[in-house]
């Protein structure tokens, strides 16, 4: 059984104590403090809203970079087509 009794101190303990090597990694893979950021924020969200989900995962750190790098990979892309759009 888990050492956390409540969704708080799982989150505190297991999820946003590896906010800093999320954002480190987002920062390096964009090369934008803002935009690192903002994703950064948006995977601590869905890991809050999925916090029953996380709590059946052995390498939480993984799921984390992998979901912000999805993310990013997902701006990239809107990015990438919202740009094409604008006449120069």
């Amino acid at each position: 059984m888990s050492r956390f009794t409540n969704d708080d101190d799982f989150y505190n303990g297991n999820i946003y104590s590896h906010y800093q090597s999320i954002l480190k990694f987002l920062i390096k893979a964009s090369d934008d403090e803002h935009l690192a950021k903002d994703i950064a924020q948006e995977t601590m969200l869905e890991a809050w809203i999925y916090i029953k989900k996380m709590k059946t995962y052995d390498n939480i750190e993984a799921v984390l970079i992998k979901s912000a790098g999805n993310k990013l990979k997902t701006y990239f892309k809107t990015n990438e087509k919202s740009s094409a759009l604008i006449p120069l």
